[in-house]
């Protein structure tokens, strides 16, 4: 069984597995203010690793079929979920006035579900 990644925050058989793009670890270790830095790892390897359905709502149109959750006022994580797995991918963290439509996850997004056979249109 692996160490928890915060103090206070426990790993059980019930938590979603985290994994994350490397624009995400780009943000995380210095694209984004350590403040927020600080709180979306939290949120990620807290609350949404233990329910991330009760954390995050489903996005639409392009983005259908990922997920999105706050992490503070202005910025926002954009989120994969693989039920299959129990895996949680996180795609972007960045401010909501960018997140959605710049450099684009969308990208990603569709590469991972034409390799998962999921690619509808």
């Amino acid at each position: 069984m692996p160490l928890p990644l915060l103090p206070g925050i426990p790993v059980d058989a019930d938590r979603w597995r985290t994994r994350y793009t490397t624009l995400a670890l780009e943000q995380l270790s210095g694209g984004l203010p350590y403040s927020v830095a600080d709180a979306a790892y939290q949120l990620i390897e807290g609350d949404l690793s233990a329910n991330p359905y009760r954390v995050s709502k489903a996005l639409t149109g392009d983005l259908t079929g990922l997920r999105s959750a706050h992490a503070g006022r202005d910025h926002r994580i954009l989120l994969f979920l693989d039920e299959d797995a129990a895996e949680l991918t996180v795609v972007d963290i960045d401010r909501r006035s960018r997140v959605y439509r710049q450099r684009s996850p969308i990208g990603w997004w569709r590469d991972n579900r034409r390799r998962r056979g999921r690619n509808r249109g």
